[in-house]
C-alpha cells in the first residue's frame, strides 16, 4: 500500500514530451516527491512513468534563478508598479543588468501563458449585446 501522499502533486505533470506520461494533470498523473535539491531547496518531483526527475521550478520564471524568490517577486512588482529598472536595482541592492534580465524572462513567461490560454475562444454574439450594437 505504501506510504500516504503528503506531497500535492495533481498540478504538475511530466515534462518530458516523448514520453505518455507527458502533459497528463490531476489526481492520476503518477507524479510523487522526489526530494529537495539547490540552494533554496526547490522541491524535485518524479514521473512514475518515465521514471525522470524535474524541479517544481520548471516551465516557471524561477527555473534556473541563483536569487531568493521573493526578491526576484519584488523586483518583477516594483517594476509593474512602474520603477524603472535602474531604481529596482538601486532598492534591492542589486544589479541594473540582473534586474532587467527577470524582467525579460517574466514578460516571456507571461507572454507563453497568455498564448497558451487564448485558444479555441468564440467571439460571437453574447446576451448583454443589444440588438443594435455591432
Amino acid at each position: 500500500m505504501g506510504r500516504k501522499k503528503t506531497l500535492a502533486t495533481s498540478m504538475y505533470f511530466c515534462p518530458h514530451e516523448e514520453y505518455p506520461t507527458y502533459g497528463n494533470v490531476g489526481p492520476d498523473n503518477q507524479i510523487i516527491g522526489a526530494g529537495r535539491s539547490g540552494k533554496h531547496r526547490a522541491q524535485r518531483l518524479k514521473c512514475k512513468g518515465c521514471g525522470k526527475t524535474f524541479s517544481e521550478r520548471r516551465g516557471t520564471p524561477l527555473f534556473t534563478l541563483k536569487a531568493d524568490e521573493q526578491t526576484f517577486y519584488r523586483a518583477i512588482g516594483g517594476l509593474g508598479e512602474g520603477n524603472g529598472v535602474r531604481e529596482t536595482g538601486r532598492i534591492l541592492e542589486g544589479d541594473k543588468d540582473t534586474v532587467s534580465a527577470w524582467l525579460e524572462k517574466a514578460s516571456q513567461h507571461a507572454e507563453a501563458v497568455s498564448r497558451s490560454l487564448m485558444v479555441d475562444l468564440s467571439f460571437g454574439r453574447h446576451p448583454w449585446m443589444s440588438s443594435g450594437a455591432s
